[in-house]
């Protein structure tokens, strides 16, 4: 894969300026296409700017095969979370994974959410997802009130104007 991941959301170097999780204890879904069989250990993301008062066990990144069962959930990121930079979350186990799409999600509670780098500035969550119905987002948000765990199989999807990067080692 490039750069050393096995798949990603969309190429890095076609992100922009981040973009913020907005509501607390939301989860916020990014569809990963294409991932090849292997074993993924790790789900990547890119903080531009770090959240304020993260919540200590409340903040979790998460792997989700395409029907929307959990995969994989990574420790606490309220420390990391509140830097910048490339952060690469280790599922707690990992996952031997069919060939397949697959979505990385993740949640905070706290006063600010970390802010991300996102796809193209001005874009809409028809622009993201044009033609796609619910349960195929690219991205979406799903499951509220989240707080130390991770749902399983994660909510109904809403569309997304965000559209995160995230990568999977």
């Amino acid at each position: 894969g490039d750069h050393g991941y096995t798949a990603w959301s969309f190429p890095i170097y076609g992100g922009t300026a981040g973009g913020v999780i907005a509501t607390a204890g939301t989860l916020n879904l990014v569809r990963i296409r294409r991932v090849p069989t292997g074993t993924i250990s790790n789900i990547i993301i890119h903080v531009g700017a770090g959240g304020s008062s993260l919540t200590s066990g409340q903040c979790f990144a998460a792997l989700f095969d395409s029907a929307g069962t959990r995969r994989g959930v990574t420790a606490d990121q309220a420390v990391a979370w509140a830097s910048t930079g490339i952060k690469t979350m280790a599922l707690a186990v990992p996952y031997v994974n069919p060939a397949g799409d697959y979505y990385a999600g993740f949640w905070f509670n706290g006063t600010t959410g970390p802010n991300l780098l996102r796809g193209s500035q001005g874009a809409s969550g028809a622009q993201i997802n044009p033609g796609m119905t619910a349960g195929n987002y690219n991205a979406a948000t799903s499951s509220t009130g989240l707080t130390t765990a991770a749902p399983d199989p994660f909510g109904a999807q809403t569309v997304n104007a965000l559209w995160f990067w995230a990568a999977l080692s």
